[in-house]
């Protein structure tokens, strides 16, 4: 039970990192990622998430972050 206690601990960083990090709302950033605009609201409230659902929150942000980071281009 511990194990997904860090697991969950860690999603909700890295969500929140994102979130800071774009200006996303937490609604549009759930219904983007996951489509369930309630996702980050869950998160934070502890429910439990199949493995295949942080898979899919952890590609949407490592898909996203090249074009988020501010100047984050290697140029033209």
């Amino acid at each position: 039970m511990r194990v997904m206690n860090n697991i969950t601990e860690q999603m909700i960083q890295e969500v929140n990192s994102y979130l800071a990090r774009t200006g996303m709302a937490p609604s549009t950033f759930g219904r983007e990622a996951v489509g369930d605009w309630r996702f980050v609201k869950r998160l934070r409230a502890g429910d439990d998430f199949r493995v295949s659902t942080i898979e899919r929150v952890r590609d949407f942000i490592n898909d996203a972050q090249p074009s988020a980071a501010p100047g984050g281009g290697a140029g033209e």
